[in-house]
């Protein structure tokens, strides 16, 4: 096991759980206090993921490969983070989305209704993702810009 979980608190009506990692790997070292989860089903214990600062994952979502989350970011609802992705500051991922490959979560950005990122896409700003909405290649969504329904960005 390379984490175990620590004090808890309340988050939404969840009691969410600090991770502790046993053991170095990755950008962790053994005893560093990590953010929050519902459940062990939200942070793999394979790979070199982990969830930093006060980010949180909930509600069966899952954090897993070499992925980070870091500072305040959230992902709630049945989502996924995966391969080299990264969340930061409050970037927030709901409803069946994922990340893969080594794309960017940034600022106030949200991702909603099975969305998706892959390859080095990235998001900043206000910027959100809706229904069905997909990013490949290198495109990013910057700004208060808006992807909707089935729409793709290569």
């Amino acid at each position: 096991m390379k984490y175990e979980l620590g004090e808890s608190k309340v988050f939404m009506g969840i009691e969410v759980y600090r991770v502790v990692a046993l053991k170095s790997f990755g950008n962790v070292t053994k005893g560093d206090i990590g953010g929050w989860v519902e459940d062990e089903d939200n942070l793999s214990q394979q790979g070199n993921c982990w969830i930093f600062d006060e980010a949180m994952a909930v509600n069966r979502s899952m954090v897993a490969g070499n992925a980070e989350m870091h500072d305040y970011s959230k992902m709630l609802d049945d989502s996924m983070i995966w391969d080299h992705s990264r969340m930061y500051d409050n970037a927030q991922m709901c409803n069946n989305s994922g990340m893969y490959d080594n794309s960017k979560m940034l600022n106030n950005s949200e991702m909603h209704d099975s969305s998706e990122m892959w390859d080095n896409s990235k998001m900043s700003g206000n910027s959100k993702m809706f229904n069905n909405s997909r990013m490949y290649g290198t495109a990013e969504l910057l700004g208060n810009s808006k992807m909707r329904g089935d729409s793709i960005e290569i």
